[in-house]
C-alpha cells in the first residue's frame, strides 16, 4: 500500500497522542494515528462517536479505539480532542 504523498499522517499523528495524553486518560497505546485511549472511567454510549471527525470504535469497557483518516488535519485533531475533554468532564 502507498500513501498519497500530501497525507498528512506523519505530521499529525504526534500532534494526535500529544493532545490525547494531555486529557483525563489512565493510558494511551498504539502507533500513528490509530491509538486505543484508556478512560478513567466506563465508556457511556455516545462517547465513542464520531468526535468533530474523528472516528472512534468503542473497545472495551473504558477503552476507546480512533481510526482517525490519514487526511485528517490538525484542527480536526484539536477540535475532536476538545470534543472528548469536554464529554469526559461530563459537559457536552
Amino acid at each position: 500500500m502507498r500513501l498519497r504523498s500530501d497525507a498528512k499522517c506523519p505530521d499529525v499523528a504526534p500532534v494526535f497522542r500529544g493532545a490525547i495524553v494531555k486529557l483525563p486518560v489512565k493510558q494511551v497505546r498504539g502507533v500513528g494515528l490509530m491509538v486505543g485511549v484508556e478512560l478513567a472511567r466506563r465508556i457511556e454510549a455516545g462517547i465513542a462517536k464520531m468526535l468533530n471527525g474523528i472516528a472512534g470504535v468503542i473497545a472495551g469497557t473504558n477503552v476507546i479505539r480512533f481510526l482517525p483518516a490519514l487526511n485528517t488535519t490538525r484542527a480536526e485533531v484539536d477540535e475532536g480532542c476538545a470534543s472528548l475533554r469536554r464529554r469526559c468532564e461530563g459537559r457536552t
